[in-house]
This record gives C-alpha cells, sequence and structure tokens, in this order.
C-alpha cells in the first residue's frame, strides 16, 4: 500500500505543472507554431474516433475539459479533478474544502491560474503550488451549481451560475461581485459565456443575447432574434456566432457583416449547448440531446436571410457513447475531445478515410478497378459504386458485380450472371454475351470471374475450370493457355502498356500481348506459393505470394522474403505511384520507397523503411483477399482500399503529420512504499535500495505510437526503450547522486530530446556511511594486528622453548661435567700429589710430578670456566660482571675510562638474551679497545615499556665508510658475530660511526621476547616512570 509522505500542502503542489520539465519544452509549446485542426474537408466519421468508458478508467459525469501546457488534460467531474495522459487517468487530490462537492467547471486564466467551480457555488484557485477558497458571498447572491467560468480581457474572472436571477458574477480586487439587474442583466438561466478581443462580454440567457462593454456599467441587448437556449462561439475574426433552434449565424452586435446572413441548420437545444471554432475556422457545436453538428468554415452571407444549409451531424447511431454531450475541446495538437456522462471520446486526424457508403455484405468482398478517366469502380454483392477522382463514392447500379475492366474507348464491362457481361457507357447500361459456358460442376465453374481488354482491342475473360477466353469480332473463343480443368482461370489484369496479364488456379502467371504468349511464372518451376496479388509496373510486375514480395523483371525473378520484412506478410494489393509502393498486408497498409525496394531486390543487406498504417490510423476492417488486387490507384492520386468491412482511401499528398514535440513529464516517485512528488532535486530515505518512476510523454495523438526512452545516469550505461511503460523501476541502488533523465517522441517520430530530468539522493545508513567504513576498516586493521601479535607471540614463545630446552641441556652437560669429569680429575690431583709427597728421594721426579699437577690445576680451572659458561646469565647484574670480566682479560691502555652502567628499572632478562647481550657487549668493548683509540667507553643497559636497549659508545676514530657499507671487514667477523647473535634473540643490530666521531653500537630487543617470565611483560605498562 502506498503511503502519502508528503504534507498536506505538498500533495495540493502534486496537482500543479511539474517543474522538473525543463523550461525548454515549455517554451517550445507556447511560442512554437501551433498544430493544424482537423482536415475540414473531411467528415466527422471519417476521423479516428476513439472512446475512454469507465471500464477504461475514465470518470464519468465529465463537465469539463482544459489542457495546460504541461500537455496533461484536465477534466472537471462529480467525482473530483482528473488528469489524463492519453493513456490513463488520474484522480487529484483536492483540499479538504472542494472535496466530495463535484467540480462543474474549470479554466484556466491568463497567468496560469486554475480555476474550479463546484455544484454548491463554491469557486477555488490554484496557483504556485497554493489553494485559495475564493469566498463567494452567500445570502441572496448566486450560490448554485457553477455553469461557466471565463476570463475577459481585463483579467476578470466571471462565473456563471444556475440560477433564474442574479446568475452571474465576476471576481476582482480579491472579492466576487454580483451582476444584479442594476447592471441591467435580465432574469433567466445564463446558457453560455463568450469573450472578444476587444474587451466584450457576452452572455447568452433564454430568449436574449447581452453584451457588456469593456468598462461599460450596463448589459445591452445584442438586438438578435432567439429560440431556445443559445450557445456562443467566437470565431478567428473575433465574431461572436450564436447556435439556437433557430440554426447558426454569427450575431448581427458583431461589425463588418454582410446584407445577408447565412444560417445553417443545427439541432434544437433542449438544455444548455456548448460551441467553439478550432484553429482553422470550422464550427463544432454539442448539445446535451442530440449529439455534435460540425460546420467546415461557416461562410457569413447568402443569398436570403433564411437560407438553411445542411451540417454534419455526428451523435449515438454514428459512435458516440451518448447523445447527451457536456463539453468540447481542441488539445494543442487539433484534436478534439468530446465529455459525456459514460467517459471521455477523441477524434482525431485519420491517415486512412472511410467512405461509409460502400458497405459489403457479410462474406462478401469487394473488388477494384480503374478506368481510364482515374475513377474508380467497385464490385461487390451490394451493386456497382464509381467514384470520380476527387469525389466520394456514388451507387451506379444494385446487384451482384464481379471484377470489371475498362475498354480503350472507355466503356466499363463486368461480368453478370453465369455467362453474360454488362456495358456501362454514357450513363446507361447494356448487357452483352459473354462465351457459352456449360452447366458449372464446382464454385470455379460458375460463370465468369473477371475480364480485361488488350491492347489490340480484344476482350479476355476469366471462367474458372472453363478455362480463358477472347473475343474477336463479337465471337468468343478459348484461349488455350493451360488445360482449364488443371488450372483453372481464375483473373485478369492489363498492364500499363495494355497488355493482359492472366493468372490461374495453379500458379502460373501468363502475359500476353497480342499473339505471344509469355509466361512470366510457371507454378511448377518457381518457388512462389500462393500468388495473393500481382500488379504490373512498367515492363515489370510485382508479385506478393507467401514467399513474401517478388519482382519479375527481363525472365529474372527477384524476391524480398517475409524474413526481411515480416510487416509485408500477406500481401494482397500493390499499386505503385510517385515513387512510393504501397502493399495491403495482413497488418495493414505498408507504404515503401520505390527506390529502396529497387535496392533491396538486387541487395540483400540493403535497407528498407516501411511506414504501417492499420487500425490505429483508421483501416476499418481486415484486408480484401479476392480478386488479387485488393488496392488502387485513383485518378486523383488517392490509393483505394477494399477491406472486409468496406471501402477507404488514403491520400499520399494529405496524409497528417504531427510535428508537435511532446511536453515530457516526470510524474511521481516511489520508493519504499512511499509516494513522492516529482521535483528537481529529490532526496530520498536513508537506505532506499529500489525505486519506482512514473513519468509521461504528453502527445495525445496517438499515445500509443509515442516513444519513451529513459536512463538513470550512474547505473544505465545508454537509453532503455520504454515501450508502451510509462514506469522505470530501478533495485538494489547504492546510496549516493544520481540523475533521471526521460525523452520521448510522438506518434510520428518528432522527438523531445531536451526531455524532463530529476536528481536523486539516496543518503546512506549509518552501516553504508564512510564512518562505518571507516570503523570497518579500523577493526579490520586491529585484528590483523592483534593476529599478527599472536602469531609472533606464538614464535617467540615457541623460540623462547626452545631456548630454555637449549639452557636446560647446557646446565645438564654443566653438571655433568662437574659432577663427573672434574670431580674424577680433582680426586686424581689430589692420589697424584699424595704420591709426590712420599717421592722424597728423586728430587726430579717431584719437580716433574708438581709441575704435571701445576698444569693440572689451570686445566681443572679452564674447564671451571668453561662449565661456568655453559649457564646463561640470569640477572642484569650477571650481565654486568660479565661485562667486567671481559674487560679484566682485556689489557687496557693507560687513560681509557671505560663506563659500565645497567639502570636499576631494567627487569631481569631471560637467559638467552641476557648471555647474548652480555657476549655483544663484550666483542664490542674488545674492538674498541683493540681499533678504536678511543679515551672513553660506555656500556649501558636501559629498558622502557616496549624495549631493552643495550648501547656501546666509543668517543675513537670511527669506522670507515666502507666497512659500514658492507657491514663487516674482510677476514674479520665480530661485526658478523655481532648482527647474528642479536638476530639469534629478535633483536634489531644497529652500528652508527662517522670518521672521528666515534662509534655506537646498539641492540634494541622487545620487551616480551626479553623478559623471564612470559605474559609479565604487561606489568611494564603499569610501571611508573
Amino acid at each position: 500500500m502506498i503511503q502519502h509522505r508528503s504534507s498536506r500542502r505538498r500533495e495540493l503542489r502534486a496537482i500543479g505543472p511539474i517543474c522538473c520539465t525543463r523550461l525548454a519544452t515549455l517554451a517550445l509549446l507556447l511560442v512554437g507554431a501551433p498544430a493544424s485542426a482537423l482536415d475540414p474537408t473531411f467528415r466527422v466519421d471519417q476521423f479516428k474516433h476513439t472512446r475512454w468508458s469507465t471500464e477504461d478508467g475514465a470518470p464519468n459525469a465529465i463537465s469539463s475539459v482544459i489542457q495546460f501546457p504541461d500537455g496533461f488534460l484536465w477534466l472537471a467531474t462529480n467525482n473530483g479533478t482528473f488528469r489524463f495522459d492519453g493513456l490513463s487517468f488520474e484522480r487529484l487530490k483536492l483540499p479538504d474544502f472542494l472535496e466530495g462537492k463535484g467540480i462543474t467547471a474549470n479554466i484556466r486564466a491568463a497567468d496560469g491560474t486554475l480555476w474550479l467551480g463546484c455544484r454548491d457555488g463554491t469557486i477555488a484557485a490554484f496557483k504556485e503550488g497554493r489553494w485559495k477558497d475564493t469566498h463567494m458571498p452567500r445570502g441572496p447572491g448566486p450560490r448554485n451549481q457553477v455553469t461557466s467560468l471565463i476570463q475577459t480581457r481585463d483579467g476578470k474572472i466571471w462565473a456563471a451560475f444556475g440560477r433564474s436571477s442574479n446568475g452571474l458574477a465576476w471576481f476582482g480586487v480579491g472579492a466576487w461581485h454580483i451582476q444584479a439587474a442594476s447592471y441591467g442583466l435580465p432574469n433567466g438561466f445564463v446558457t453560455a459565456l463568450a469573450a472578444t478581443g476587444d474587451g466584450r462580454l457576452w452572455v447568452s440567457l433564454s430568449g436574449t443575447v447581452q453584451v457588456l462593454d469593456r468598462g461599460a456599467p450596463r448589459f445591452v441587448s445584442s438586438g438578435d432574434e432567439l429560440r431556445g437556449y443559445p450557445a456562443l462561439a467566437t470565431d478567428q475574426s473575433d465574431r461572436v456566432w450564436i447556435s439556437d433552434d433557430l440554426g447558426t449565424r454569427p450575431s448581427v452586435a458583431n461589425p463588418g457583416l454582410p446584407s445577408r446572413i447565412r444560417f445553417y441548420r443545427t439541432p434544437a437545444f433542449k438544455r444548455k449547448p456548448r460551441s467553439f471554432f478550432d484553429r482553422d475556422g470550422t464550427l463544432w457545436g454539442f448539445t446535451p440531446t442530440d449529439g455534435m453538428f460540425r460546420i467546415p468554415k461557416p461562410r457569413l452571407g447568402g443569398p436570403s436571410g433564411d437560407d438553411l444549409e445542411p451540417v454534419q451531424r455526428y451523435s449515438g447511431h454514428d459512435g458516440l457513447a451518448s447523445d447527451s454531450i457536456q463539453d468540447g475541446f481542441e488539445d494543442l495538437e487539433g484534436n478534439i475531445w468530446v465529455a459525456t456522462p459514460l467517459g471521455l471520446e477523441r477524434f482525431r486526424a485519420s491517415s486512412i478515410a472511410i467512405e461509409p457508403s460502400v458497405k459489403p455484405r457479410a462474406e462478401d468482398e469487394l473488388s477494384m478497378h480503374v478506368d481510364h478517366a482515374g475513377a474508380v469502380y467497385f464490385a461487390g454483392a451490394n451493386g456497382l459504386h464509381r467514384a470520380n477522382p476527387g469525389a466520394a463514392p456514388a451507387l451506379i447500379r444494385p446487384g451482384l458485380f464481379n471484377a470489371g475492366c475498362t475498354s480503350p474507348v472507355g466503356e466499363w464491362w463486368s461480368p453478370s450472371g453465369t455467362s453474360g457481361l454488362l456495358k456501362f457507357s454514357h450513363g446507361r447500361f447494356t448487357e452483352a454475351a459473354g462465351p457459352a459456358l456449360p452447366s458449372p460442376k464446382s464454385k470455379l465453374s460458375d460463370g465468369l470471374f473477371a475480364c480485361s481488354w488488350s491492347n489490340e482491342g480484344a476482350l479476355w475473360a476469366a471462367a474458372g475450370e472453363q478455362g480463358f477466353f477472347h473475343q474477336k469480332d463479337r465471337v468468343w473463343f478459348p484461349a488455350r493457355l493451360q488445360d482449364p480443368s488443371l488450372y483453372p482461370a481464375v483473373s485478369l489484369y492489363p498492364d500499363d502498356l495494355g497488355r493482359v496479364l492472366a493468372y490461374n488456379h495453379y500458379g502460373d502467371l501468363t502475359r500476353i500481348d497480342g499473339q505471344n504468349r509469355t509466361t512470366l511464372i510457371a507454378g511448377g518451376r518457381h518457388k512462389l506459393a500462393n500468388i495473393t496479388s500481382f500488379a504490373p509496373v512498367g515492363d515489370a510486375v510485382l508479385i506478393g505470394s507467401d514467399a513474401g514480395l517478388s519482382k519479375w523483371a527481363s525472365g529474372k525473378l527477384f524476391t524480398i522474403s517475409q524474413e526481411r520484412i515480416p510487416t509485408i506478410s500477406g500481401i494482397s494489393g500493390i499499386v505503385s505511384s510517385q515513387g512510393q509502393t504501397w502493399l495491403q498486408t495482413r497488418n495493414g497498409i505498408a507504404r515503401v520507397p520505390t527506390s529502396d525496394l529497387e535496392r533491396a531486390f538486387l541487395r540483400r543487406s540493403a535497407p528498407i523503411h516501411v511506414q504501417m498504417y492499420d487500425f490505429a490510423d483508421g483501416m476499418p476492417s481486415l484486408p480484401n483477399t479476392f480478386g488479387f488486387h485488393g488496392l488502387a490507384l485513383g485518378g486523383d492520386g488517392r490509393v483505394w482500399i477494399a477491406t472486409r468491412g468496406g471501402v477507404a482511401w488514403i491520400d499520399p499528398k494529405r496524409l497528417p503529420f504531427n510535428h508537435q514535440s511532446p511536453p515530457i513529464q516526470i510524474r511521481s516517485l516511489h520508493a519504499g512504499g512511499v509516494s513522492f512528488d516529482a521535483s528537481p532535486n529529490l532526496r530520498l530515505p536513508r537506505g532506499t535500495r529500489d525505486l519506482q518512476v512514473d513519468f509521461a510523454v504528453l502527445s495525445l495523438t496517438n499515445p500509443k505510437r509515442n516513444q519513451a526512452r529513459y536512463r538513470l545516469v550512474g547505473v544505465d550505461a545508454g537509453w532503455v526503450d520504454a515501450g508502451l511503460r510509462r514506469q522505470a523501476f530501478y533495485t538494489n541502488l547504492a546510496p549516493g547522486m544520481y540523475r533521471f533523465e526521460v525523452i520521448g517522441s510522438n506518434n510520428d517520430g518528432i522527438w523531445n530530446r531536451t526531455g524532463a530530468e530529476m536528481k536523486i539522493t539516496i543518503p546512506p545508513t549509518f552501516f553504508q556511511s564512510r564512518w562505518f567504513t571507516a570503523l570497518v576498516s579500523i577493526a579490520l586493521i586491529l585484528l590483523a594486528w592483534a593476529l599478527y601479535s599472536i602469531r609472533v607471540r606464538h614464535v617467540a614463545s615457541q623460540i623462547t622453548s626452545r631456548l630454555a630446552e637449549r639452557a636446560s641441556e647446557r646446565e645438564r652437560i654443566s653438571r655433568e661435567l662437574h659432577d663427573t669429569l672434574l670431580q674424577g680429575v680433582q680426586g686424581m690431583l689430589l692420589r697424584f700429589h699424595v704420591a709426590t709427597m712420599r717421592i722424597r728421594s728423586e728430587p726430579e721426579a717431584k719437580s716433574e710430578l708438581e709441575a704435571a699437577l701445576t698444569r693440572g690445576e689451570q686445566i681443572i680451572e679452564t674447564a671451571r670456566e668453561r662449565v661456568k659458561g655453559l649457564r646463561y646469565l640470569d640477572s642484569p647484574t650477571g650481565f654486568r660482571d660479565a661485562v667486567v670480566g671481559a674487560v679484566a682479560e682485556l689489557e687496557i691502555p693507560a687513560g681509557l675510562d671505560i663506563e659500565i652502567q645497567v639502570d636499576q628499572a631494567t627487569p631481569p632478562p631471560n637467559a638467552l638474551v641476557a648471555d647474548e647481550l652480555a657476549r655483544i657487549a663484550s666483542e664490542a668493548l674488545r674492538n674498541a679497545v683493540l681499533h678504536a683509540a678511543a679515551a672513553r667507553i660506555s656500556v649501558r643497559l636501559t629498558a622502557s615499556s616496549s624495549w631493552i636497549t643495550l648501547r656501546v659508545v666509543d668517543d675513537g676514530v670511527g669506522i670507515s665508510e666502507v666497512v659500514l657499507e658492507r657491514g663487516e671487514k674482510p677476514g674479520h667477523f665480530g661485526l658478523i658475530g655481532m648482527r647474528e647473535r642479536a638476530s639469534r634473540i629478535g633483536g634489531k643490530f644497529a652500528i652508527q660511526s662517522a670518521p672521528d666521531r666515534g662509534t655506537e653500537v646498539s641492540v634494541t630487543v622487545p620487551i616480551r621476547r626479553a623478559l623471564r617470565e612470559r605474559g609479565r611483560w604487561w606489568r611494564l605498562l603499569l610501571r611508573r616512570p
């Protein structure tokens, strides 16, 4: 269920002109050349008549029709106001003070204000999105139904009411003013209002017409004699015409009238009528009881004042839904709209004009033939009709007629009866004998089917299974073209050079030229199954068949298949004229440039432009399929069409063409079950993903042939053809800025490429916003960092575990060496010492044993040092002692100051780290003492919340740039060893040096790797600095 999201005021704005239509479109409509009105030479029944009833969605009881420049028709009805785009009706939301009151009149003022009149006398104005109750005064003033609204040149709005007194008021200076008797307006029901360009207001009442000059204080009578309920209409010369029971004529109050006024007989009006002039000067009248009438360009003068002339009338018998007409209106494209209690009807220009005088009977089909004077003959069960050039068909003789033919001297011949012929010459029919035929054996033997005259003056006849016959010296002879029992004769037709084309039931087409017989199409050899039509064109023949359209020329057959042009299937008539070839097909009438056909016969890839005319263009019925000639070209250039429902024609010189570029409107947008009014910039709710855009192509001539294309910039790669839909659907839209564009064309392909557009903004939800994306990105980064940290800790744990295993193993080896080897050697030395004490008599042996014992003690001391080296250092103090011990082993030059410092806040590193740092420090001290020539060397071990750092700094000569770049000195491995030891404990080794500025060796180890106990590193974060 669609809800209305907009406020009350916004709902009311929806019925105004939609502002997102580009101004160029509106300017085109306002300043462009107006479309032509309906052709005054056509009768009403020759226009295309279309009805919309309540079953089609039309409202009933339509009282008034107007059109705004946006292209919509606005309908005032008993059920409110409706808007119509040619395809669908839309009921508009009205303000509360108008709802349920019934709209009886509406006009569009010069400033664009919409005025509505109601059944209870309320009159409202709508402008710039706001409604206003104009507050018609109550009391003795007019408070009955508003019957008419009109605006005069001075800008006043006049309203007529359904009262017999005080039935007229005008609006000005912000208030209504009642035209009472003091203004000289007689009592009576106001039936019509008219305004002329000189500022005068014309008011018709029962029995009189009153005129109020601009600025005059009182009405004056027009002086016209009236009868019944008069209607008023203003022509292009600003003259007012009156239609009443006496007829239709100009008012005598018009200036410059001839001495004798011409009257036109129009229906008597029992209630209020309506009338107007279209833009070409034709008068249209609409009555509440007798349908409508039309006077093409009425003339002012006549031979006598009471001369009455017939007018065109159209009522329910002719196709109107109702004889009761409430209003009539001409739109911007020249279409005539008629409002009835049962719906809405339209009369528009038709490419195909119907001639209702020629009506075939049921199951009967017409045949046509053109004589040498260009007159077209129609033969059928309802008689023989003839249409002279420029004239309508007229009945010549009733009865049954088959196809006819014209003699070289202009006589019309037609088969009649079983074997006879009728000749029509100089307005008289005479009978003539045909070939003697035996009793018919079948329907194909039943009489003569066709006739034709040859260039040598011979009359030919086709008699079905009896074959072809020709007459010479009034004697009939059979023409043995083929065996007639096998090849029944069907059709005869003359070509442009007087030769005769004969066609039989088997599919053979033969050209007869005197004694020469040329088989153009042999049914057994050519693949033209079921020839349905043929027509000579010069020395060639165009042939329609189930295979498509073919051309026989110079002994060759060329074919355009139905697959190439599907619309030309089922050809039953062919004519060519003025560079155009016309084809009657099962889809309608096709017009094809002859040059296109010529190229297409020779080249398969050649393009073919086809213009179709079908039921929407006035085609009365299905095409004729009898006689192979469903089309005929009259002497006036009209293409005559034989159908099962009657005869029609197309005048190629007067084909209607709609030059009006259609207005394009974006009507509304629907998203998430909410309806939004169209606006140039529309912001939708957050999270909108799906939307529907409703639009309109407002050419009302033939809306089903209008074309529309749309695109959503940012989504669609190109234009999307809408077909008959006037909606666009989009799903799964992401947040962002979009621009919806729509263009369209009218029924004749005139495009409005400016079209209409609407910018659409879809804000993101929090989960679609950049903030959310940033938060998710940060979360993913933190998660990745956490996973990385966990991995690093896991690897570090594995390394620490392995180091612990190695340390344990070294300690075990140290214990074993201490407890076994060293103790055993110590015991052995003691025993040697005892033995030495006993050897007193041999000084040399004793001396040697004492020397051996001394050496053994040295070995034991060295072994103890090595066993001690197997155990890792387990405290900062141990680190310092190890470094001090390394210093003690060196020969320290005089004047060299060595400082060894371990910060008290440094936590005890694990054994491996402490040992490796001590060895790195020892190696760096050794290098500085031996090579730096320094005066001062500083060794410092510090810790922070993240790192344990070792720095060895001297102020010596420094290290050469070559050694720094290479990271080692050839033949020396001190730098390499320090770097490897730092990498082993996960630390970063760095060395900085400059000539004569000393050297700094630093190692930084992550605190988590360096601490003895895993999981305790976080305590450093809480440590006070």
